[in-house]
């Protein structure tokens, strides 16, 4: 999905900037900060101004607290105007900045959930720490047999997903990979729409993780 695909398609939401009811704690804001000053000549100064529409800059001209919860979009709308402006794939800056949490995770806030164990616990547990940024994505995971662990994932809107996506693949790869597996892989397609709720079409996806054994 192109860079400028991604931003029209969360302009056509039915919610000015900032006030979707889809939600991240600030701790995922201030870590794209963080990666965007640290990365990008001119740092967000220069994304700040490539933004569609005014109201994302007042969005971002609070302070982000880390517990605190806000509306994600402004977060996608961020990374797509990165790939923008370095000539990458949307993709690629996703998966490089949902890394970047996860090698941040390892040694802070989510250290216990994410300290080392078998990677079938791992497996399980990377959802469900993914799941505490967010105040909408439900998940279910089970373990289908050695080295492969499957989570259902609902209640992501459509616009979300392929940020959502990549988020959840990449992040798994550094957790589990970190803790000593080979020959990782994780992908989450889309299984199904199963729901629309304030004019938003919300997707189940299907989180495979698998490693040797």
């Amino acid at each position: 999905m192109s860079p400028d695909d991604v931003i029209a398609s969360i302009e056509a939401l039915p919610f000015p900037a900032g006030r979707c009811p889809y939600r991240i704690k600030g701790v995922a804001y201030r870590g794209q900060l963080e990666h965007i000053e640290a990365t990008l000549e001119g740092g967000f100064a220069r994304v700040a101004e490539h933004f569609p529409d005014p109201g994302y800059r007042r969005f971002y001209e609070q302070s982000f607290l880390p517990s605190v919860l806000y509306d994600v979009f402004p977060l996608v709308v961020s990374s797509a105007i990165v790939a923008k402006l370095t000539d990458k794939s949307f993709e690629e800056v996703v998966e490089t900045r949902a890394r970047f949490q996860a090698g941040r995770d390892l040694v802070g806030i989510y250290k216990m959930m994410l300290r080392l164990a078998p990677s079938t616990i791992l497996a399980k547990r990377v959802p469900r720490v993914l799941g505490q940024y967010f105040d909408f994505a439900e998940l279910e995971s089970r373990a289908v047999g050695p080295g492969h662990v499957q989570t259902r994932v609902w209640n992501i809107p459509v616009e979300l997903e392929p940020w959502f996506r990549i988020c959840l693949e990449s992040y798994c790869l550094v957790v589990i990979e970190t803790g000593g597996a080979k020959a990782v892989k994780a992908s989450a397609p889309r299984v199904r729409i199963h729901d629309e709720r304030d004019g938003v079409q919300l997707s189940e996806l299907l989180l495979d993780v698998s490693w040797a054994v």
